[in-house]
């Protein structure tokens, strides 16, 4: 929000997956918005797995916004994404943005399909020179460079494992002291 906001975007239209998750992120997200001096023109809340989402886009291309946000994730987005395009909707001068975006999603959506989406993403591989030697490190292993959730599971995990070879046991309370004195470890 706060990108856009920037840019002089002040008014928003967000769609959102209909379960609580969703719900939540929404109010955090309108906030953001009033906060920023924007306005939300409305929101939409879809059921989760719906397939075609062609007349959500065009409720909010409607209600005069200059900027969609697409809160959902997954298939839901992938579909999202590809109708936004579609039916012209940033053709037709509205911005488009995803509040995180994982690379599997992106890669399911496609190069063309993302062409002026913008998005968040916690970290990604080229973030600095750790980042990329740790990036083209897995990359050769598996083949694909890591999103941010293989980075921060890696991280998470070589994190507690050293402490357990620090502490010389996997006993919780001592891996804990260690873990409280180690400088964390991140990609």
């Amino acid at each position: 929000m706060k990108a856009l906001l920037a840019d002089g975007v002040k008014t928003f239209h967000i769609l959102s997956p209909d379960y609580e998750a969703g719900k939540i992120q929404e109010a955090t997200e309108v906030a953001a918005v009033e906060v920023g001096g924007g306005t939300v023109k409305g929101t939409i809340e879809a059921p989760l797995g719906t397939a075609d989402f062609s007349s959500y886009p065009l409720q909010a291309q409607s209600s005069g916004a200059e900027a969609l946000i697409l809160n959902v994730s997954g298939p839901d987005l992938v579909s999202a994404v590809k109708q936004v395009q579609e039916f012209g909707i940033m053709a037709g001068g509205m911005k488009v943005a995803l509040p995180a975006l994982h690379q599997s999603d992106a890669r399911a959506i496609g190069v063309e399909a993302m062409k002026g989406v913008r998005f968040a993403a916690p970290w990604f591989w080229t973030k600095n020179e750790a980042s990329t030697k740790f990036g083209l490190r897995m990359k050769e292993i598996t083949g694909n460079a890591p999103g941010w959730i293989a980075a921060g599971t890696y991280s998470a995990v070589s994190n507690y494992l050293k402490a357990v070879d620090a502490a010389g046991t996997d006993e919780p309370k001592a891996v804990l002291k260690v873990q409280k004195t180690t400088p964390v470890w991140h990609c």
